[in-house]
């Protein structure tokens, strides 16, 4: 009923009748969508007989190449692939972004592109970051579907305005952070946002993968080495010397924060009282328990940190990381 609308309205030719082989010839791809096995393999016969590449809908042995699902808000574009094994599943995935995704993404990004050169004037790191951040986290939709194309650009030069006014934070933080069970989306919302803002990443060798993939890909990643390799004086220096430097630092440890100090002994963790001579803003960021480790049966989604360390909690404007979205 779709394509019969589209053809009312001059949108495309529709011809209702089996496809011939001289339909196929000016084609370089063809696809079978018919809902009808016979009569799909019947047309890919005829494709090929005259070496046309043929699609043949949920039927990937037949098919000579696969196309993704594709999530158009151009220019932003996003494919969905599985190489053929379950296209149900990338169509559900499509209609989940599609639902996430407002419709404004597209034209937003193309007014954004003009601002570029003016955005390139913000120093570079974090302030432009949060520039960006603020405006396609909702400020850039809500712009355009306020006032459109005008409203944008209002927007851009407002933000552009705010934060080239705001005072660069000067001093760095250094946050400690547990794995838990190892499992990335057990993590806390901020957990996983102070990951995601991090400038440097300190991590030993028992963290997953999947937590690091959390990071942003220009964050510096840095591996502790093997079990007992590893110094903590030297992971300490390089998160000092980074929080220093302005730099938003996470030492990531494998397990529950609440058994820190097991891991500090161990020579993997930090030597948080270093950290505190050198005037570096610390905290300890409990991750969601595990039920039943370290003795902990509450099943309390923010076991508090291990007694023996200790916990300095920087004012709030060293801890907020611009690029969150807001």
């Amino acid at each position: 009923k779709l394509i019969q609308s589209w053809a009312r309205a001059g949108k495309l030719s529709l011809i209702e009748r089996q496809i011939r082989q001289t339909d196929m010839k000016p084609a370089k791809l063809f696809y079978c969508a018919n809902d009808d096995e016979t009569e799909d393999l019947r047309a890919l016969a005829l494709a090929h007989k005259i070496g046309v590449l043929t699609n043949v809908v949920d039927d990937l042995q037949n098919s000579d190449f696969i196309t993704p699902a594709m999530v158009d808000r151009a220019p932003l574009t996003i494919a969905i692939g599985t190489e053929g094994a379950a296209p149900v599943l990338a169509r559900q995935i499509k209609k989940q972004l599609e639902d996430t995704l407002p419709t404004e993404l597209g034209p937003i990004t193309r007014i954004a592109q003009t601002f570029r050169k003016t955005a390139a004037n913000l120093p570079h790191g974090r302030k432009r970051r949060a520039f960006w951040s603020q405006f396609y986290s909702g400020a850039g939709v809500a712009a355009y579907r306020a006032g459109g194309a005008r409203a944008v650009l209002a927007e851009l030069r407002r933000l552009y305005q705010q934060t080239m006014a705001d005072t660069p934070a000067t001093q760095g933080a250094i946050w400690i952070m547990g794995t838990g069970n190892n499992t990335a989306e057990m993590l806390t919302l901020k957990a996983h946002t102070i990951l995601h803002d991090a400038d440097v990443v300190i991590y030993d060798a028992l963290v997953g993968s999947e937590f690091l993939e959390l990071a942003r890909r220009e964050a510096v990643v840095i591996p502790t080495g093997r079990l007992g390799v590893a110094r903590p004086l030297e992971i300490t220096q390089t998160a000092i010397k980074s929080a220093q430097a302005g730099k938003h630092v996470v030492r990531l440890i494998s397990g529950d924060v609440a058994g820190f100090e097991a891991t500090r002994e161990a020579g993997l963790a930090l030597d948080t009282l270093a950290v505190q001579n050198a005037g570096v803003m610390m905290e300890i960021v409990p991750n969601v328990a595990v039920k039943g480790a370290n003795n902990n049966t509450s099943g309390s989604a923010e076991p508090p940190p291990s007694p023996t360390i200790p916990r300095f909690n920087a004012p709030a404007h060293t801890h907020h990381t611009n690029a969150k979205a807001h």
